[in-house]
């Protein structure tokens, strides 16, 4: 009898458990949504404000715009072998 009292407590915490986490995934996934979209409001709003593009743009943000250059480049360099491996693996 307290055997099915046990298992009885454990099903219902299992669901709020479960439910719990898919709110909390829900949560997260709006949260960096919302993140996102202020952080473009906000290079928006510099970028007005102090009327800055291209490299001071960067500057004012805190990125380094050869940084993100190099970013890109290695981006590139790698796009011929994902292609590759799409190819023979089948995957993507």
């Amino acid at each position: 009898m307290a055997t099915a009292s046990i298992a009885d407590k454990l099903a219902k915490l299992e669901t709020k458990i479960v439910k719990r986490e898919k709110t909390i995934a829900d949560e997260t996934k709006e949260l960096e949504k919302d993140k996102a979209e202020y952080n473009r409001l906000y290079i928006m709003l510099l970028s007005d404000k102090y009327k800055l593009s291209g490299k001071d743009l960067f500057s004012a943000t805190g990125l380094s715009f050869t940084s993100v250059k190099r970013s890109k480049k290695l981006l590139m360099s790698l796009l011929p072998l994902v292609k590759r491996i799409r190819n023979v693996s089948g995957y993507f």
